[in-house]
């Protein structure tokens, strides 16, 4: 009678662990940024640029190596005084929108942080900067900027 109850409880539990999902992923994206480079400099003059150009108009990003971006402002708000964030809506890119905030720290520098990112794909780019201080988007995944919530 031990022998059947050990071999029911083995069967119980296989079946059990053969039916957990957890951490599997369910679908692939595709990648959007597949014919760019891991990293593309990204100079500040165009940065700046998108923080001088009005809402609702349109912006033309060259970041030089054949690479730009063109897109409409859809917002720009000055949060706080030395805080000031900039949504472009990048055209011909499946609704992928670069989101970058400008902050002016307290010794009057200036630090940029953004993000150019659709969740319809695997890939996406993030916008960094060197220790001397030039800025450029590196190629990331999407998976490891957000979180999906099922």
């Amino acid at each position: 009678m031990k022998r059947i109850y050990k071999a029911a409880v083995f069967f119980t539990l296989l079946i059990s662990f053969n039916s957990i999902k957890a951490q599997i992923v369910t679908e692939r994206r595709p990648q959007l940024f597949a014919a760019f480079t891991k990293t593309i400099n990204f100079p500040k003059t165009e940065l700046e640029k998108i923080f001088t150009t009005p809402e609702g108009r349109t912006i033309k990003l060259s970041l030089g190596e054949n690479v730009g971006f063109t897109g409409i402002i859809t917002s720009s708000i000055q949060r706080y005084h030395n805080l000031q964030s900039v949504v472009v809506r990048l055209n011909n890119l499946d609704g992928t929108v670069f989101g970058i905030s400008k902050r002016t720290n307290d010794d009057n520098s200036i630090t940029y942080i953004g993000r150019i990112i659709n969740t319809k794909y695997a890939d996406a780019f993030e916008l960094k900067t060197d220790a001397t201080g030039n800025y450029f988007i590196n190629k990331t995944k999407t998976a490891d900027l957000i979180e999906d919530h099922e």
